[in-house]
Order: C-alpha cells, then sequence, then structure tokens
C-alpha cells in the first residue's frame, strides 16, 4: 500500500510518513501536507495537494488494514528510516539495481502526464511551484509494457 500511495499521491516518503487523517479533507478530496520539503526550509511549510481518485482508494484501503497505537492518526505510522532499509534490503534480495523510493514520485507524475493530465494539475497533486522544478519529474515516453496498478484499480 505504501508503494502505491508514493505513485498515486507523489509523495516523498518522509511525507508519507508523516501524513495526518486528521488533515484529510474528504469533502473536497484535499490533504494538508505538512512541513514539504523545500529550499527556504520545510518546518511550518504547508500546503493542500488534490488527493486523486486512485490514492483515495488506497487510502481506505491503509485505514482498514493497518493497525495504529492509539493517539497515533498518521496515515502510514512507520518511520522513515525502517522503510527506506526495507526498501533497499528488497530491492537487493529482488536483484533491481538503482530503483530509489523516491522514483515512485517521479511514476506519480509521468503517469498523470501520460493520462493527460494538464501542468497546473499535477501541480495541484505534486505541489511542485514550477514547471521548472516539475519538469524533472514528467518523463514522457512510450511505455514498452502494459503499467501495472494497485490491485482492483486497472
Amino acid at each position: 500500500l505504501l508503494l502505491w500511495a508514493a505513485v498515486y499521491s507523489c509523495r516523498r516518503l518522509g511525507e508519507l510518513c508523516r501524513m495526518r487523517l486528521s488533515d484529510y479533507d474528504r469533502e473536497h478530496a484535499t490533504w494538508l501536507i505538512r512541513d514539504l520539503k523545500h529550499p527556504d526550509g520545510s518546518a511550518r511549510n504547508n500546503r493542500e495537494m488534490l488527493v486523486t481518485p486512485r490514492f483515495a482508494v488506497v487510502v481506505a484501503r491503509a485505514e482498514a488494514q493497518i493497525r495504529r497505537d492509539p493517539g497515533d492518526d498518521r496515515l502510514f505510522p512507520f518511520e522513515e528510516r525502517t522503510i527506506s532499509a526495507y526498501w533497499t534490503r528488497q530491492m537487493k534480495v529482488l536483484g533491481i539495481e538503482d530503483l530509489h523510493f523516491h522514483d515512485l514520485r517521479h511514476e506519480g507524475c509521468s503517469r498523470m502526464a501520460e493520462d493527460g493530465w494538464t501542468i497546473p494539475e499535477i501541480q495541484r497533486v505534486s505541489l511542485h511551484e514550477s514547471w521548472g522544478s516539475l519538469q524533472i519529474y514528467v518523463q514522457m515516453r512510450q511505455r514498452k509494457t502494459a503499467r501495472a496498478e494497485c490491485e482492483g484499480l486497472s
């Protein structure tokens, strides 16, 4: 679920591990992302992202399947360093070279572009402030194989 959350939300691992369910506005399909990475500093750099329909499905599954300690309302109540270590270890076990968790953010932005989203629409999800910074993430290329999707989201 964490992998698909990264793809469908275009969020960094640290952001995913900090996302609070109480910051999710279901009625308006927005989520307040706290301490968003920024060259001038992340502290108190809070912005609202658009919640895509596919991400909303992943959120519902995570709410139903992940056990949380009382008082911890994080969507993914895991430590960033732990997930990063597991990711690195699994890539090694699977023999996958040069695939980083952050690449899922690139994948999400590229998928939206492939699906016909406009640059301003993608920016509402990825929260990139400029096309110049978003352009690094959007890779328009001909896919050689069919895209995988989260189970049940074909």
